[in-house]
């Protein structure tokens, strides 16, 4: 896009890089919660062969039909790896220099889950060693991007400012689901979504 606008015309150097295409990838996500489940089903829908690791063994309807794997063994058959797991005590630095290193060669991350999961350093390292193909990041472990991160150099890695939920739909969403748990807690029922295992504590004045 910045070459086009900039009045050049490289086609014939994209296709020496060798793109490839979706359709026929081993697609391997790392967590099934709810967005996990809809990343399953969209890459299954595009032709992709997909299987996920999660802390928590999904029934096939709960993970979109993709198959259950041990992680390293999905980071070693996954031609894409898509990040979407919560960061806590037992993922955080989940994907270091180790683990980003048994993916095959060529390979693509994407980071749409949060900064502190993926080694940020590693995987700058291996993407310019041509370990990896590219890689696409939504979150860091630092926001706003610090102005001098070496990420902001490598043109292989798409950046995005933290902005997966930033659609006027999902917006709204969360809004009603917010709407929605404060009436559920006034009405003394369950709230959903709860991160932190506290139950709400409402007290009514007479």
């Amino acid at each position: 896009d910045r070459e086009v606008r900039a009045g050049a015309w490289p086609q014939l150097e994209l296709a020496s890089r060798g793109g490839g295409e979706v359709a026929g990838s081993r697609v391997g996500i790392v967590g099934m919660g709810p967005i996990g489940r809809e990343c399953a089903t969209r890459y299954a829908a595009l032709g992709c062969e997909v299987a996920y690791w999660s802390r928590t063994r999904r029934e096939a309807a709960a993970s979109g039909g993709a198959e259950w794997m041990e992680l390293d063994d999905l980071l070693r058959r996954s031609d894409v790896l898509v990040v979407v797991v919560a960061l806590a005590d037992g993922t955080r630095n989940l994907l270091g220099a180790e683990r980003l290193a048994l993916l095959p060669a060529g390979a693509y991350l994407v980071n749409a889950a949060r900064g502190g999961i993926v080694d940020e350093t590693a995987l700058l390292e291996a993407v310019q060693s041509g370990r990896l193909a590219g890689a696409a990041l939504d979150v860091y472990d630092t926001e706003p991007l610090q102005e001098g991160s070496p990420l902001r150099g490598e043109d292989r890695i798409l950046l995005s400012p933290h902005a997966a939920g930033a659609t006027r739909q999902a917006q709204a969403r969360l809004i009603q689901a917010i709407v929605a748990n404060i009436g559920r807690a006034v009405s003394g029922e369950k709230v959903l979504d709860v991160v932190n295992g506290i139950d709400p504590n409402i007290r009514r004045r007479d």
